[in-house]
């Protein structure tokens, strides 16, 4: 059975993201002040997971 997940350590610093607001498929650019985790769903899609204000959150950082 083939691999299909995978995790990436991100650095801090520019990260580039999809906006999934609705009607809009536009790049947006959020500044990371620590390492995040990207989980990718190969050939499917990614997240990237980020702490801010006390909690984790996520953006789409691929599709």
């Amino acid at each position: 059975m083939p691999l299909k997940i995978g995790l990436e350590l991100i650095d801090k610093g520019k990260l580039n993201y999809l906006s999934m607001d609705e009607g809009a498929d536009d790049i947006k650019t959020l500044d990371l002040k620590h390492q995040a985790i990207q989980v990718s769903n190969f050939e499917a899609s990614a997240e990237t997971y980020y702490w801010k204000d006390g909690k984790y959150q996520s953006v789409t950082t691929g599709d």
